[in-house]
């Protein structure tokens, strides 16, 4: 053997403890992926299965970030523990909203997964509805818990309209934290479709239907890559509860009560802006939107960046709605707006610091300006929240120093 060889061989040698020792050591951790059903009724009490996960073993307890959420071991006939099911009770008092579920297991407690409390009655879905004639009804005013099983599963649903009657079909999966694509299509008694709408990153998919004539309407939902799994869960609900698609400002104190405009697809008295969304009317409405009906959003796998300075606001029935949070006292009324702005630095907003503003895309290209003048040696912190608010957006920030003798 060559000088070369066995010097290779000796730190070949020498390597090999080293590269070992700097393997990570993966223990196992109790995790889970999936619950079934994802959320109940106030006042109700549930089954729960944990349908996905890892290292679930000796599970037994069930874990909510509320209170009024208990969960106890479900047992059968024989008073033996039914594998991964417990027995969810929820008080009347939780408010609608999203609260965390953890379960605690033989390697501890698990991460978080969402549970969704609502005002309305629910159902499970029936698997047995992938065609057009097995098509289930769909009742109004229920909530249905369903979710996809891959490959070419569709759930068809039915219901009745009558004439002059308008419909909101809405899901929640963006909602849950679910893989769930959700494509909703609408389709009237002559097998036109009539109504289409899918989620879009936040936004869950929602379709508003006013039908002309009495007639019986078909509603197809499926993941829109055809995937599934227990973890492709969604909520389904056929109701007339209003819809808001987003408020403005989108700004309010946790102090004291704030003046909004609601803007939505279906607002009942509301005002029409001239605006669609999807193809449908925008109305809008004003309101108060009290301190104490919100709920942190610290919720989900991803709390930690998407509570910082938001909360949920759940006074609006069958709404949960996104917005900024302000400490510091009353907003600013009216709010500063940089909608007002022009494109412009001649026509751009003067703030005085500190300030908050509020404003909106409202065409493509569109940007806000916004001036203030700041001395030599402070430090100022500018965020931009509009994804944490459920926005499709991505906006970019540019602060600029101005040179006032040019």
């Amino acid at each position: 053997m060559s000088a070369f060889n066995r010097f290779a061989c000796v730190g070949l040698a020498l390597l090999i403890p080293a590269v070992t020792a700097a393997q990570p050591v993966n223990l196992p951790q109790t995790r889970i992926t999936a619950v079934f059903p994802p959320g109940a009724q106030q006042g109700t009490t549930v089954d729960v299965t944990v349908t996905g996960g890892s290292d679930l073993d000796e599970v037994s307890e069930l874990l909510f970030s509320h209170p009024g959420l208990k969960a106890a071991q479900k047992l059968d006939g024989a008073g033996n523990p039914v594998g991964n099911t417990f027995t969810v009770s929820v008080d009347a008092a939780v408010r609608p909203g999203l609260y965390d579920l953890r379960v605690r297991g033989l390697f501890g407690i698990s991460n978080p997964r969402i549970f969704r409390v609502d005002s309305l009655p629910e159902v499970a879905e029936d698997d047995a509805n992938n065609t057009r004639d097995a098509a289930k009804p769909l009742v109004r005013n229920t909530i249905i818990n369903a979710r996809s099983n891959g490959g070419s599963d569709v759930d068809m649903y039915q219901i009745d309209a009558k004439a002059g009657e308008t419909i909101v079909f809405r899901t929640e999966a963006a909602r849950l934290d679910s893989l769930m694509q959700p494509l909703l299509q609408l389709f009237d008694q002559n097998g036109r479709r009539v109504g289409e709408s899918r989620r879009v990153l936040n936004r869950d998919a929602a379709i508003v239907y006013r039908s002309q004539t009495d007639q019986n309407l078909l509603l197809k939902v499926h993941d829109i890559v055809f995937g599934g799994g227990n973890e492709f869960v969604y909520r389904l609900c056929a109701d007339n509860r209003p819809l808001v698609d987003y408020v403005m400002p989108p700004l309010i104190s946790t102090q004291r009560p704030t003046e909004v405009t609601l803007f939505g697809r279906h607002i009942p008295d509301g005002e029409p802006t001239g605006e669609t969304l999807d193809g449908v009317p925008v109305f809008r409405k004003a309101a108060t939107i009290s301190a104490d009906e919100y709920q942190s959003a610290a919720v989900g796998a991803d709390s930690v960046a998407t509570s910082l300075n938001t909360l949920l606001y759940s006074g609006i029935d069958g709404n949960l709605i996104c917005l900024a949070r302000y400490d510091g006292g009353p907003v600013p009324s009216p709010p500063l707006s940089a909608d007002a702005a022009g494109t412009e630095t001649s026509a751009a907003l003067s703030v005085s610091l500190p300030a908050e503003v509020s404003g909106q895309f409202e065409a493509l290209n569109d940007e806000d300006i916004v001036r203030f003048d700041a001395k030599k040696g402070q430090i100022w912190q500018m965020n931009v929240l509009s994804q944490r608010l459920g926005a499709p957006s991505n906006p970019v920030m540019v602060v600029e120093k101005i040179n006032r003798a040019e």
